[in-house]
């Protein structure tokens, strides 16, 4: 890159970065309008983000801000080292945020800096609570921003600051925004960059192929032992049984004469669950459902045993046994663990399964694992200062693994798993902890690292000689996010180990699906924007409430021709909600008094707040309220804050009686709500659309 190009950004220290064209480009592109860069891992997107916020910072605008989002501390705390490394920025102005800082200090702050790093729930959690506003900031990074879906903090602070500064950028980067034009639309959406706006590059664009590092994916299958093999066979047989029943009450609908095991996936028997649990709502056979929902349970959890034996073996699976055994004679076990407990089956499994371990471990061991073994061992012979990482799906795995390899010579292995802690044998590790091991890695204390998905993205882990796959991933995301890991700085391969005849072989196939799908849809722009836009929220309504807006309705004759939503002033949280209803089709005005909703200028949800000592004035002025608001013929929802009243049962109880006493039950509703949990109940409870 010539001198011209690097005095185009003034502000960049001298050798701090390697000019790249591509990035320069892209940079320029992003510093005029919102993007969604979308670059494979170890192409630099937070260089482009640095060459993105020096031309920002050239404007020189009187108190300008610029917000850095990651999702979490360790990647915050990078993002501050680089900048502070590669910008010719007053460090004074640098600061990073989290939720350690109080609240007070954190508005105080945001007004005295100029430049700053936040975890998300930290600035979403200050901008619902109207601490500060995001109308100086005039540039926005969502990192990892392929989380900005549903109701992701990414989402509500990209709509606060949309709708504050509609002027303002936004910079998002990701190595994996999804497969599907759906998610790929939604995301775009979601993070306000138009579709035309997606900046991306394959591994073989012209620009970008001369900085990119040979990588090679090695898939290695191995075969079951005979064992593994008699096994399966017989948990097959007692997950028949349960489908079957769940197919013959017909909550299955599987045709044909094959075995219901080999046509069934757990994903079938997730959407089983969710439809069972609605039932329950309804006027149907309670015991039917009850014992639908027992027999579904035992076959999910078959299923995970199932898993547990192809892609862990069967010393992880002889553990989870033993748990499960011990768990049933527990008065709190489900009536599905007691029922598996029972079944004389698995107990035969469990015995032959100790008499094997009792002879030799070896027998119980999953193939996969000497594979693993030969692999680590080779690359370590030819370098011995090789590092390599090993992705796992479960963390009791992590640790089976962790205690064969530390007892070989040139293997000096650590366990990386997140902070919960699962039991005595499976402690959590703080961040503290986390970043002690990964310096470990780094400077050759450690060359193999077993992570669970902790490891996949947001943590500086080193350049990966390695990178081996025990299990096989279904998703196009985290596939993507954990071979990144290798093929930065130099040369890696990707070794991904499977399970021959089992439905890793599937998995399989949908993976390389997924991953194709995911980068025709970003060639094809056409694809992308021909996406029909489907509102496909569900609006989660109490059927009773439900029920009450349908009567209201008929009873007022209402004809609904305008979708108009007006939030108090004084409403809590107003802006969360102003963006809810928005995305929802709602015409938003904030206006007025009295703590209230206004949806059509017809129906109104009312917060109140009483104080228990001072009830009574309350309830006398509540009275003639509501007296005025029914005159006008209105649905009206009572929602009683218990957030902030430390009395509120007592509270609660009276306002009961109190409307019991005053009020005709079909025209007014009364609910409690906790607003310090964001509005969770009026988002998924009480929202409700008229067409």
């Amino acid at each position: 890159m010539n001198s011209k190009t690097r005095n185009n950004f003034p502000l960049v220290k001298e050798k701090s970065i390697e000019f790249r064209e591509y990035q320069v480009k892209i940079a320029l592109q992003c510093s005029k309008r919102n993007s969604l860069v979308v670059l494979p891992t170890g192409l630099g997107k937070t260089i482009i983000m640095i060459l993105t916020i020096s031309k920002i910072l050239e404007s020189e605008k009187i108190n300008q801000k610029i917000v850095i989002l990651a999702p979490t501390k360790p990647l915050i705390n990078q993002h501050y080292k680089l900048v502070k490394k590669t910008l010719k920025v007053d460090e004074d102005m640098l600061i990073e945020i989290t939720g350690k800082v109080s609240p007070e200090k954190r508005a105080k702050i945001f007004r005295n800096h100029e430049i700053l790093f936040y975890t998300p729930q930290t600035l979403r959690n200050d901008l619902l609570q109207e601490r500060y506003n995001l109308k100086n900031v005039q540039l926005l990074v969502f990192d990892e921003a392929h989380h900005a879906l549903g109701d992701h903090s990414y989402c509500i602070i990209s709509d606060i600051f949309a709708k504050q500064n509609p002027s303002g950028l936004i910079l998002a980067l990701t190595a994996s925004p999804g497969a599907s034009k759906k998610r790929i639309h939604e995301l775009c959406k979601n993070l306000h960059v138009p579709l035309e706006n997606i900046i991306f590059r394959l591994r073989n664009d012209v620009d970008v192929k001369n900085y990119i590092q040979p990588l090679d994916i090695i898939k290695i299958g191995v075969n079951l032992t005979e064992l593994m093999d008699d096994s399966i066979s017989v948990l097959n047989s007692i997950l028949e049984e349960r489908l079957k029943y769940l197919n013959q009450i017909g909550f299955l609908k599987v045709q044909g004469n094959d075995k219901l095991y080999n046509n069934v996936f757990r994903k079938d028997l997730l959407l089983v669950k969710k439809e069972l649990t609605q039932k329950l709502k309804e006027n149907f056979d309670k015991t039917t459902i009850y014992r639908a929902i027992s027999i579904n349970a035992q076959a999910l959890i078959l299923f995970h045993m199932l898993d547990l034996i192809e892609q862990q073996g069967l010393d992880v699976f002889l553990d989870y046994l033993k748990i499960m055994f011990k768990d049933s004679i527990k008065k709190s076990a489900s009536k599905a663990i007691k029922a598996l407990a029972s079944d004389y089956r698995l107990r035969i499994i469990l015995t032959r399964l100790n008499d094997y371990k009792n002879i030799s471990e070896n027998f119980l061991i999953h193939p996969k694992f000497n594979v693993m073994k030969e692999i680590i061992i080779n690359n370590l012979l030819k370098n011995k200062d090789s590092k390599i990482l090993v992705f796992v799906k479960f963390r009791n795995s992590v640790q089976n693994i962790m205690n064969k390899l530390k007892n070989i010579p040139l293997i000096r292995p650590a366990r990386f798993v997140g902070q919960a802690t699962k039991n005595n044998e499976d402690k959590g590790l703080t961040q503290n902890m986390q970043l002690k091991i990964l310096n470990g890695f780094k400077s050759g204390k450690y060359n193999v690292l077993i992570s669970t998905n902790v490891g996949e993205e947001g943590l500086d882990i080193a350049e990966c000689d390695i990178v081996i796959f025990y299990d096989v991933l279904t998703s196009e995301i985290r596939y993507i996010q954990r071979k990144g890991r290798t093929a930065r700085q130099r040369s890696g391969k990707v070794f991904i180990l499977y399970s021959k005849n089992t439905r890793d072989e599937v998995y399989l196939k949908i993976l390389d699906n997924k991953t194709k799908k995911m980068f025709i849809n970003l060639k094809n722009k056409k694809l992308i924007n021909n996406t029909e836009e489907k509102n496909t929220q569900t609006h989660k309504v109490r059927i009773n409430l439900e029920t009450f807006i349908d009567e209201r309705k008929k009873e007022n004759k209402i004809t609904v021709n305008e979708n108009l939503v007006i939030i108090s002033n004084d409403f809590p949280n107003k802006l969360m909600l102003e963006s809810f209803f928005r995305k929802h089709k709602f015409q938003v005005k904030i206006s007025g008094k009295g703590a209230m909703i206004k949806i059509h200028d017809r129906h109104i949800i009312k917060l109140l707040t009483p104080a228990l000592n001072d009830i009574r004035n309350f309830l006398n002025n509540l009275k003639n309220e509501i007296n005025q608001l029914l005159t006008i013929r209105e649905s009206l929802i009572l929602l009683l804050d218990i957030s902030r009243n430390k009395g509120y049962i007592e509270v609660e109880k009276i306002l009961r009686m109190f409307i019991q006493d005053n009020f005709s039950s079909n025209k007014i509703k009364f609910f409690t709500i906790n607003i310090l949990a964001e509005l969770k109940f009026i988002l998924e409870r009480l929202l409700f659309t008229f067409k």
